[in-house]
């Protein structure tokens, strides 16, 4: 069972990390306009791109799919996670 529906190319912060291709922090959940709510337990995350180095799309890697890591402690992610 998943936690919510398929997202969509650009949707929701899982969305937009396959869109850009690189890792969204999201520091308090409730200030993020493209946020989708799974769990109310969440204040931040952090959602990273997983790659395929065997597919590639134009010249770039193609993203195989994200992962998405929930905190209940706002501010909880910074660029060294």
């Amino acid at each position: 069972m998943l936690a919510t529906p398929r997202i969509s190319f650009g949707k929701g912060v899982c969305g937009e990390t396959w869109q850009r291709g690189h890792t969204i922090i999201v520091s308090d959940v409730k200030n993020c306009k493209n946020y989708i709510a799974c769990d109310s337990a969440t204040k931040s995350e952090i959602v990273i791109p997983i790659w395929d180095h065997r597919e590639k799309v134009g010249n770039k890697d193609q993203v195989l799919g994200v992962w998405d890591i929930d905190s209940g402690i706002i501010d909880r992610f910074d660029k060294v996670d």
